[in-house]
């Protein structure tokens, strides 16, 4: 029969009550107490209680995980984009969740404060947020903490943690490859500028062309994005008297996209056209060619998120504080412009 607290109370000669403080880590206990109590629970194999934990912290060690709206419908039933990140992230914050004994509460995009204050949630991930999410709303629950993935401007700056990528600078290193391999004239196609990794994008893209004396071409579509949008929007720049030679498309659907609008041109890719996903994705391993893309490493974007936020929620770090999870180009096929001439 498992040990109760009961148990653990009677070995080590103190009070249920001081049993609660020691597993919580809250209360005055005795140096030498605490010592008594922690050996009785290693030598019952004592196992907390996770409701009982809850009842004494006052906290329900819940977690919300919330990805913006992708669109202009608020009302979307869509929890989850079409896009490995995405999962990919989940699947690691659930994992991480549950490993420190927390509940990971999936929230939909337009979800009331109410009901989250009915659900007695602790804190809050919410993936690319623009910030005028109704989660960063304060008249209802002020007390939230919240990481977000991405950064947003808003007035809650003391409650948030920040999981981030250095965007930029995979940007400024996709330029430059893409410049080694040869191409003069890259065009940046892309989702809503209003989240922070997509204007990270478009800022360093016209650094660069500024930099190095090009025009800059930017098309910025409707979210959510879709190949299809993506496919019309690279036809339209394509047919210019002076089109770029190159597209660097802000997620893989639209690089996917941008490749079938290359193949329908009878463009060869990476010969006449390079092609770059600022989001790296299985599908764009098995695509034809493979497409160069910036691994972002999602896993860990999770993790960190996770632990951030229980770290906080626990008292043993201070908000706001801002992580950067490195990222990388990885250099596939559709930018391999060199070894495709070379083959000629």
């Amino acid at each position: 029969m498992a040990a109760n607290i009961r148990d653990v109370a009677k070995l080590a000669d103190v009070s249920i009550t001081t049993v609660s403080h020691v597993i919580s880590g809250r209360g005055r206990v005795a140096p030498a107490t605490k010592e008594r109590v922690l050996t009785a629970i290693a030598d019952l194999n004592y196992q907390a209680n996770i409701h009982a934990q809850r009842l004494v912290s006052q906290k329900s060690r819940t977690l919300a995980f919330q990805i913006a709206s992708f669109t202009q419908n608020s009302n979307s039933t869509t929890l989850i984009p079409n896009s490995n990140y995405f999962l990919e992230v989940l699947n690691a914050a659930s994992n991480e969740a549950t490993r420190r004994e927390y509940v990971l509460l999936i929230l939909s995009a337009d979800v009331d404060s109410s009901l989250m204050d009915r659900y007695g949630i602790d804190g809050v991930l919410i993936i690319d947020p623009r910030g005028d999410e109704k989660i960063f709303q304060t008249d209802s629950n002020p007390d939230w903490l919240i990481v977000t993935n991405g950064r947003t401007v808003n007035e809650l700056t003391n409650r948030i943690g920040i999981v981030d990528n250095d965007h930029r600078r995979t940007t400024r290193e996709t330029l430059i490859h893409l410049r080694d391999e040869g191409y003069e004239r890259p065009a940046l196609i892309t989702t809503d500028l209003g989240r922070s990794y997509t204007r990270d994008l478009a800022d360093e893209y016209l650094v660069w062309c500024k930099k190095e004396g090009h025009t800059p071409i930017i098309v910025e579509l409707p979210e959510p994005p879709t190949q299809q949008a993506a496919a019309d929007a690279a036809r339209k720049i394509l047919a210019r008297r002076l089109p770029p030679d190159a597209i660097l498309a802000s997620a893989e659907d639209l690089a996917l996209g941008v490749l079938h609008a290359a193949q329908d041109q009878g463009l060869s890719v990476p010969r006449d056209l390079g092609i770059v996903s600022a989001v790296d994705s299985s599908v764009l391993l098995v695509a034809t060619p493979s497409i160069t893309a910036v691994y972002l490493d999602p896993e860990t974007t999770g993790i960190r998120a996770v632990d951030m936020l229980i770290s906080a929620l626990e008292d043993q770090a201070e908000f706001p504080q801002q992580v950067i999870v490195p990222s990388e180009l990885r250099i596939r096929d559709s930018t391999m412009r060199r070894n495709a001439r070379g083959e000629a």
